[in-house]
C-alpha cells in the first residue's frame, strides 16, 4: 500500500493500482549491429587507444602605445610578444607529444596521446640506472629492442630522445678512459658505440654504431627532470594528424588582427595562434622507453 502524509498511515490504493498504468515498455522489434545472417568480421570503427585531437591557442596582445614605443635596449616589443608567444605554443605541443594522456575532461575538454603513456601501455620498457648500467646490460637492451623479427630495418628510422644525463653518459662510454677503466690497462681499443657528432634537421645528433644499429641520440630538454632517461621512438609509427575534413583545415595557423582599434575602438590588437590536432601512435612494438 501507499504511504500517506499522515503519521503511521497507509492509503487504500496499492502500488499497483497507482503506478501500473503509467509504466511504458519497449516495443517492435530490435537486433545487435550486424547480426542475423550469422557470424560476421566487424571492425572496430573507432581507436580508443589515441584519436582524440587538442586545441591549443596562445594570444598576442598588446596595446598600440606599446607598439610604438622604441626601446633603448630591445628590439621591437611587438615582434618580442610574436617571439615569445610562438616559443610558449612550440613548448606546449612538444610536451603533449612526450606527457599528454588522452582524456576528456568534465568539462567535455579533449586531450591527445602522448608517446610517452602510448610506450607505457602498449610498447618495451627498460631500466638505466647510471650508477649501475653496464654497456654489456645496454647491448641487451639493444638486441632486445632492435629483434629483426619485429624490427627488420635496423633501426634505421628510430631516433632515440635522452636527457642530458644520459647524454652525458654516452659520451663518455666512446672515450679512451672509460675503456681503460672496464677493459685493460692500454689504449688499444675503441667500444663499438663510438659515433660522431652530426647535426641532422638542425639539430646537434650523436650517430652511434650500437652492435650493428645506427643510433641517433637527441639531447632533448623536455626530459630533463623527468623519470623518462631514454626514448627510441619509430618514426614511422608516429604522426601529428591535424583535424581537417570536409574541407576545413584545423592545422596551425596564425590569425592576425583578430581585435584592432579599427574593428573595436580599444587600443590593443590581439593576435591568435590555434591548431586542433592529434598524436597519433602506431607499431607499439617499435618503440620503448628507458626509465
Amino acid at each position: 500500500a501507499l504511504l500517506t502524509d499522515t503519521a503511521h498511515g497507509t492509503a487504500a490504493n496499492s502500488i499497483a493500482q497507482k503506478l501500473e498504468p503509467m509504466r511504458t515498455y519497449v516495443s517492435g522489434t530490435a537486433y545487435h549491429e550486424l547480426s542475423g545472417f550469422g557470424e560476421v568480421h566487424r571492425d572496430k570503427e573507432y581507436r580508443v587507444d589515441n584519436g582524440l585531437t587538442q586545441i591549443f591557442k596562445k594570444e598576442a596582445i598588446m596595446s598600440y602605445r606599446a607598439m610604438s614605443t622604441e626601446l633603448k635596449f630591445e628590439q621591437n616589443p611587438w615582434s618580442e610578444e610574436w617571439n615569445d608567444k610562438m616559443l610558449e605554443m612550440n613548448l606546449d605541443m612538444a610536451r603533449t607529444a612526450y606527457f599528454g594522456e588522452q582524456m576528456t575532461d568534465a568539462d567535455g575538454i579533449t586531450y591527445t596521446e602522448g608517446i610517452v603513456n602510448y610506450i607505457l601501455n602498449n610498447g618495451n620498457q627498460f631500466a638505466l640506472d647510471l650508477t649501475s648500467k653496464t654497456y654489456d646490460d645496454f647491448l641487451e637492451d639493444m638486441s632486445a629492442f632492435n629483434d629483426p623479427r619485429y624490427s627488420p630495418t635496423m633501426g634505421s628510422s628510430k631516433v632515440y630522445y635522452c636527457n642530458t644525463q644520459v647524454w652525458n653518459w654516452f659520451g663518455r662510454i666512446g672515450t679512451t678512459s672509460y675503456m681503460k677503466n672496464v677493459a685493460e690497462e692500454s689504449n688499444n681499443y675503441r667500444i663499438s658505440a663510438q659515433g660522431s657528432l652530426k647535426k641532422l634537421v638542425g639539430v646537434p645528433t650523436r650517430v652511434l654504431d650500437v652492435d650493428g644499429t645506427t643510433m641517433k641520440l637527441v639531447r632533448d630538454c623536455h626530459l630533463d627532470g623527468t623519470n623518462v632517461k631514454l626514448l627510441g621512438i619509430d618514426m614511422n609509427g608516429t604522426a601529428i594528424r591535424p583535424l581537417i575534413g570536409n574541407g576545413i583545415s584545423n592545422d596551425v595557423h596564425v590569425h592576425q588582427g583578430v581585435k584592432t582599434k579599427a574593428n573595436t575602438g580599444e587600443s590593443r590588437r590581439v593576435d591568435i595562434i590555434d591548431a586542433d590536432l592529434g598524436f597519433h601512435h602506431s607499431k607499439p612494438y617499435l618503440h620503448a622507453v628507458w626509465l
